[in-house]
């Protein structure tokens, strides 16, 4: 079967594909832009490259999915946006979070892929660094 990676060229998406591609997995991965040469050139250097197909996708865009999840057995989900500064408007993280997500599921449903696997990041905890604690449970939560 094929394993859907969301944001393969993220930290987190770009070690989940590797990972795969190690252990044998034919991969497809999305991408905000093909044409991105830096961050492509990295996924050029995993093992068994040729088992990786590449695709673009918009999170906020339901026409696309269908295309992307055709043929999926699994999905890993770690596409999501993570900038530089907290933006001003909290929208412009949680939106392209929540919308992109229910996108992929929707999607995932209606082509019965057999599992789905959502990530997440440190980052969605408050607060992170100034009040550590070696394990977070629903109460910290925002």
């Amino acid at each position: 079967g094929v394993v859907l990676i969301t944001g393969i060229t993220g930290f987190l998406g770009s070690q989940i594909c590797f990972q795969c591609l190690e252990e044998g997995w034919k991969v497809r991965g999305t991408v905000r832009s093909l044409k991105n040469e830096k961050k492509m050139k990295v996924l050029e250097q995993f093992p068994n490259v040729s088992n990786l197909e590449c695709v673009e996708a918009n999170l906020l865009d339901n026409s696309c999915w269908d295309k992307v999840i055709e043929g999926v057995s699994y999905i890993i989900h770690s596409a999501s946006p993570f900038p530089q500064a907290v933006p001003k408007n909290p929208d412009d993280l949680i939106k392209p979070a929540v919308e992109g997500t229910r996108c992929v599921l929707q999607a995932a449903s209606k082509h019965n892929v057999k599992g789905v696997v959502i990530t997440s990041s440190a980052a969605a905890v408050e607060d992170l660094f100034s009040n550590y604690k070696p394990k977070f449970d629903e109460n910290d939560w925002p």
